[in-house]
This record gives C-alpha cells, sequence and structure tokens, in this order.
C-alpha cells in the first residue's frame, strides 16, 4: 500500500463519537450472491462517519465512491438461492467504538481482506 502514511493520517484525524448500530433487518444481493444484515435507520455517528472519511479522501486525492453509503454486515458469500430483501430479523446490538482501514486483495477464490490500521471513535 504506497501511500498508506497518507491513509492513516487522515484516518487518525477523524473525529466521530461511539455508537451502537442496530441491526434489525437482513436481506442479499442476488448478483454479488451476498446476503447482509442492516440498521432499517443509519446512526447519525455513522452516516457522520462516513462522509468525513468521504471527503477527506476526495481533498487529499483519493477516488471517494459517490454511491449513497449503505451501512451493512456481509453475513454470507456466495450465497445459493433466493434472497429476499428486507426481512426484519430480532435486533442485534453492535456497539462500535473503532473502525479499521482494510486492504483487499482479489484472487482466485474472491477478495481477501486484511485489516492494515485501526482508529478509536470518540
Amino acid at each position: 500500500m504506497e501511500r498508506f502514511g497518507a491513509l492513516d493520517a487522515l484516518a487518525r484525524s477523524v473525529s466521530v463519537r461511539k455508537f451502537t448500530l442496530l441491526l434489525n433487518r437482513y436481506g442479499g444481493w442476488r448478483r454479488q450472491r451476498l446476503v447482509w444484515a442492516a440498521p432499517a435507520e443509519k446512526p447519525a455517528p455513522l452516516g457522520a462517519l462516513a462522509f468525513v472519511l468521504q471527503q477527506r479522501l476526495a481533498d487529499n486525492g483519493f477516488y471517494a465512491d459517490d454511491r449513497p453509503f449503505l451501512p451493512h454486515v456481509t453475513l454470507l458469500r456466495r450465497a445459493n438461492g433466493e434472497q429476499r430483501e428486507e426481512d426484519r430479523i430480532d435486533p442485534i446490538y453492535w456497539t462500535a467504538a473503532t473502525f479499521v482501514l482494510v486492504q483487499s486483495r482479489r484472487g482466485r477464490r474472491g477478495a481477501a481482506y486484511q485489516i492494515v490500521g485501526r482508529y478509536a471513535l470518540s
């Protein structure tokens, strides 16, 4: 990762408070063959974190995806069969106290992810 120093400094400069993520629905993306859990409503601190990171990436010459941020937790990859969209599940409360910088590498078996930085939320 040739620009890790810049990404690391950028991530360290972010100040967003800890929050609880309420995962209370699940669904799937057929094309990606993926099943996910997600919040029905995005917590304000999570939206702020995504916004600040996107802005700082763009301001520092990094590509920042301009698609809407869709918070989710991947439950299953290479899923077969029908995934129903937005079915309700029993709520799962997940306290977010950190965020991570992840490097992904594509291989024959799909993507592999490695955490290269961990950053505390205030």
